[in-house]
């Protein structure tokens, strides 16, 4: 292939590539923007889970008698 014409093509791919970053860049910008919207990590979620997690582990045992062999076992109210 002449020089020129390999220096064209490679300018034109630089471009592609160029392009496509853009789209890129552009495409996980929307992505970024709409999980915002949906996110778990609200102020007072992780505190509210921690302090339910505490206190289930604190919790008293249950007062059911353990079912037994052979019978399934009754649900929770």
């Amino acid at each position: 292939m002449h020089p020129i014409i390999m220096s064209e093509v490679a300018k034109h791919r630089i471009a592609d590539w160029h392009r496509q970053a853009d789209r890129d860049r552009t495409a996980r910008a929307a992505r970024a923007a709409r999980r915002k919207h949906t996110s778990h990590l609200r102020p007072g979620h992780l505190a509210t889970v921690l302090a339910r997690r505490v206190r289930a582990a604190l919790s008293a045992p249950s007062v059911r008698p353990p079912a037994q062999p052979g019978q399934a076992p009754k649900a929770t109210p």
